[in-house]
């Protein structure tokens, strides 16, 4: 005997389980990786070769300092127009930048982080107590991967500091 199942009851089903995806938190990064994006963009504005260049005067040990290279990566963050979500809080991004300078201080993570590398990987990643991932905002309301925005200014940065130096 075949046992006929109900559409009302699939309807409920289904709506119980989107309900806990959204209360969860999960139908955010789902919601995000199905409508990502080929190419992640820098943060708002985008950094370019003059700016960078002014930054460089200014900060002349960016070259010789990993600690330097983590703080032009706070610079850009503070300096962005994009907002950030934190665990479905969205924040201005010098909240984002002043956050993420705590997160990357606490004893948790400090031994952790030695390189802009490493803070690209571990602080941006996401939250380590509910396991979402951060997103930049941008002005349209696009959401993007906050670490994969991050690895890209981190690429510029290195691009540049090789270009200033071809040695190194």
């Amino acid at each position: 005997m075949v046992r006929r199942v109900s559409f009302r009851r699939v309807s409920l089903v289904s709506k119980f389980i989107l309900i806990i995806f959204v209360l969860s938190g999960w139908i955010f990064p789902l919601a995000a990786a199905l409508g990502k994006s080929e190419d992640t963009p820098y943060l708002d504005p985008p950094p370019t070769v003059e700016s960078f260049s002014e930054y460089l005067t200014e900060h002349s040990r960016l070259q010789e300092s990993e600690k330097e290279k983590t703080n032009y990566l706070f610079a850009r963050i503070r300096a962005s127009a994009c907002q950030f979500d934190r665990n479905g809080q969205i924040v201005s991004s010098e909240r984002a930048a002043t956050f993420l300078r705590w997160k990357m201080l606490r004893s948790k993570w400090l031994s952790q982080v030695n390189t802009a590398k490493d803070f690209v990987e571990i602080v941006t990643k996401g939250s380590s107590m509910s396991g979402r991932r951060y997103n930049a905002i941008y002005a349209d309301g696009k959401r993007y991967d906050f670490r994969e925005v991050m690895k890209k200014e981190l690429a510029f940065l290195e691009d540049q500091l090789a270009l200033q130096n071809p040695s190194v």
